[in-house]
């Protein structure tokens, strides 16, 4: 749903969809990600840089280094205050 919202511009809308993922289910990497995204694309980049830490954190702990390595080049954009670009986002 969120996905969808966020494709749609609802911005507001996917975060909130995001962030009820995350409260059901604390360890599902995807809705974490999507939420850094989301939140970095409202330009809250403090709240995307804690999302993504958290997807970070639970790629690591799967032992998932591709994944571990997209959410870290994308938190390192969030510190700049900036987006990955397009190309660069999964």
């Amino acid at each position: 749903m969120g996905k969808l919202q966020q494709s749609r511009g609802q911005v507001k809308a996917a975060i909130a969809s995001f962030t009820k993922a995350v409260q059901l289910n604390p360890d599902f990497f995807e809705a974490w990600d999507n939420l850094a995204d989301a939140d970095a694309i409202a330009g809250n980049f403090s709240a995307a840089i804690v999302a993504g830490d958290r997807a970070l954190r639970i790629a690591q702990a799967r032992r998932e280094s591709d994944l571990a390595a997209q959410v870290n080049h994308e938190l390192e954009a969030y510190k700049l205050n900036q987006r990955p670009t397009n190309s660069e986002i999964k």
